[in-house]
């Protein structure tokens, strides 16, 4: 299976310029959020579902559920895609493609990639840093550190379950936040912001043939154990990045 991976495209900050994916010789492209803010983003993916003609697998970033409600945005993606051929957002589920189990969710950061602080100080350090708890709405309120961590307990459980199932082929994962600390941003290392990116997850990680991740702008492609950890990050427009963005890339699993 060859597979195109794009993520943090970030068209909401090039709304003039937009992006247009290449044609390659692959059977999939995948989209591992931060596309666009909202539900602009998987209308650009259906778009491109059509004109490629091949199917479009499509992550919810951070950035898209800013200034919207989680539980509200998150059905609307799903309804979308639903009612779209060669469309597919997941988020904790999964399809099976030419042989091949993906699966999908946003793996919101545990916050624990780093320790010194009490957990009540560092909820607090995050939730006034980190820009997700300012512009994310979570029910009736704003979006904490607190559910983030919760999200993620809910996506490990389900990830978790997953793999525990017998499956006779190759096992893909694609999730937006990253899942391993060899993830961290190389111009900054473990910072003191750096669990908001990346969460300790090696343990999933070997269970699994690829990793396709995004979030932290820093491209990477790499082994742990059998399985291959690959980024493909464009940034913000002007945002100088590690390692170049590739549009070209194609994956071979």
């Amino acid at each position: 299976m060859k597979l195109q991976l794009f993520s943090d495209l970030h068209l909401e900050t090039m709304p003039s310029v937009g992006y247009s994916i290449p044609v390659m010789d692959s059977d999939a492209i995948i989209l591992a959020g931060d596309i666009h803010l909202g539900s602009y983003g998987i209308d650009w993916a259906a778009e491109i579902a059509d004109k490629h003609q091949k199917p479009v697998i499509y992550i919810a970033g951070n950035h898209e559920y800013y200034r919207r409600e989680y539980y509200k945005l998150t059905q609307e993606l799903r309804e979308f895609a639903d009612g779209i051929d060669n469309l597919y957002f997941l988020e904790k589920n999964s399809i099976e493609l030419f042989g091949v189990r993906l699966l999908g969710t946003t793996l919101w950061t545990n916050y624990r990639a780093e320790y010194g602080n009490s957990e009540k100080k560092k909820y607090q350090q995050y939730a006034a840093q980190i820009t997700d708890h300012r512009l994310i709405k979570f029910r009736d309120k704003l979006f904490t550190p607190e559910d983030a961590f919760q999200l993620h307990l809910e996506s490990i459980r389900w990830l978790s379950d997953e793999l525990d199932k017998p499956f006779d082929g190759k096992t893909i994962v694609i999730t937006h936040h990253a899942p391993s600390l060899k993830c961290v941003h190389p111009y900054y290392g473990m910072d003191n912001i750096s669990p908001a990116f990346i969460s300790d997850l090696e343990d999933y990680v070997l269970k699994v043939d690829l990793w396709c991740y995004g979030h932290t702008h820093a491209n990477l492609d790499m082994r742990i154990g059998n399985c291959r950890l690959v980024s493909n990050q464009r940034g913000y427009r002007e945002e100088r990045l590690p390692v170049k963005f590739d549009s070209s890339l194609v994956i071979e699993v």
